[in-house]
């Protein structure tokens, strides 16, 4: 589990990207170049941001979407969204599961001190 929500790492992802893609850009580097700077980067991240499993996935889905865009194969692209939308979907239920139980929480120490009243 990770403190920011899915939409908080979407936007984190989005961006990483653009400075990354902007920084990049500066260098004036082949295509291909640039890609594998990208994913160098991203590896760098994946050692230092501490985000795991889903949230990992929806962050690193984002992030290659968004950089790569059309360039990339179709197939790529497809796997890409299905991971995002895979990873958000868990995340969401993570949360709303938390969120349940916080409740409940919440509820069994109301009827603690009203008991105790």
């Amino acid at each position: 589990m990770t403190d920011q929500t899915p939409d908080q790492i979407v936007h984190m992802a989005q961006q990483f990207t653009r400075a990354a893609s902007q920084a990049l850009s500066f260098l004036q580097l082949p295509s291909r170049t640039d890609g594998e700077l990208f994913e160098a980067l991203m590896d760098k991240v994946a050692d230092e941001l501490p985000l795991y499993e889903a949230a990992w996935d929806l962050f690193a889905a984002t992030a290659r979407l968004q950089f790569f865009g059309n360039d990339a194969p179709q197939a790529d692209r497809k796997r890409w969204s299905s991971l995002a939308d895979n990873a958000r979907a868990e995340l969401d239920r993570s949360y709303a599961a938390e969120r349940a139980a916080d409740e409940a929480d919440y509820l069994a120490d109301q009827r603690r001190d009203e008991r105790a009243a």
